[in-house]
């Protein structure tokens, strides 16, 4: 189950309301799947929102002029 969203200035926050309303969802429709599955879905969204994370600290860390658009 994903963690609740951090109480932090949402300038600041990498993740949207939105993207963790549909980690919740994924992770409800992972549950309802054979754990043989599950363990292999959850290997793949683990690697999902850490590649979120992961871009989302770039953007962030990227002059808007130089942003690719």
């Amino acid at each position: 189950m994903p963690k609740a969203a951090p109480k932090t200035d949402p300038k600041s926050r990498y993740f949207s309301d939105n993207l963790f309303s549909l980690m919740a969802e994924l992770a409800e429709e992972i549950e309802a799947l054979p754990s043989g599955l599950q363990k292999r879905l959850n290997g793949v969204a683990d690697q999902l929102l850490s590649e979120v994370y992961s871009q989302a600290k770039f953007e962030r860390s990227v002059p808007a002029t130089q942003r690719p658009q």
